[in-house]
């Protein structure tokens, strides 16, 4: 992500309540994120100007040097870039070396939280998509080997078949665990390339009738 916001409101006072249990509205959990979703709305202008000003640069030097900059969806108000401050960054460098970073772990805590947005917004954000990022979570944990945690998904059509994949974890992770999200990853790969191909067959067809 583009790094952390100077909120009032104490994440770890969110952490706690989250632990807890306690999300919902009139709940410790629930009233924190409430305070410091208000305090990142009226600090929303500045943090973008900021982003944008501060991807200029590396995207200037990216190009330069011939490489891609990965944009990551920060998961919470302390974070940056939310989902719709990506989705305005990528339209925003339209053309330049700037791609995504999609976390299927991320999307679903944003989900969670209220914070994921609209679903149509997803779907130009997976299509920016360079990088998948294969990884699980239970909670606010999303570092887990793929199949060690609570999260089932597929991956949306519109993230190229081209995107590499990347299988997350911690340093202690079992090798087995790796093997398993490895695997994980090859399917999915596999299944984007035949609904691909399956698309230009079928563009094709339409344009020869």
């Amino acid at each position: 992500d583009l790094g952390a916001m100077p909120l009032r409101t104490r994440e770890a006072e969110f952490r706690l309540g989250y632990a807890r249990r306690e999300m919902e509205d009139e709940e410790r959990g629930g009233k924190v994120l409430r305070q410091a979703l208000a305090e990142r709305k009226a600090y929303a202008a500045r943090a973008f100007d900021a982003a944008r000003l501060s991807l200029e640069r590396l995207v200037d030097d990216a190009a330069k040097r011939g490489a891609t900059l990965l944009l990551s969806i920060a998961v919470s108000p302390w974070q940056a870039p939310t989902p719709r401050e990506a989705h305005l960054l990528l339209q925003e460098f339209a053309g330049a070396p700037l791609e995504l970073v999609y976390a299927p772990a991320r999307r679903s805590l944003l989900a969670e939280l209220g914070l994921a947005g609209p679903v149509e917004r997803w779907g130009d954000l997976a299509a920016a998509t360079r990088l998948v990022e294969l990884g699980d979570r239970v909670g606010l944990e999303l570092d887990l080997p793929v199949g060690s945690g609570e999260l089932e998904f597929m991956l949306p059509r519109e993230i190229p078949s081209t995107a590499a994949f990347l299988v997350g974890g911690p340093v202690h992770a079992k090798f087995r665990e790796v093997l398993r999200g490895r695997k994980r990853a090859t399917e999915l790969q596999e299944a984007a390339a035949a609904a691909e191909a399956k698309r230009v067959a079928a563009e094709s067809s339409d344009a020869i009738g």
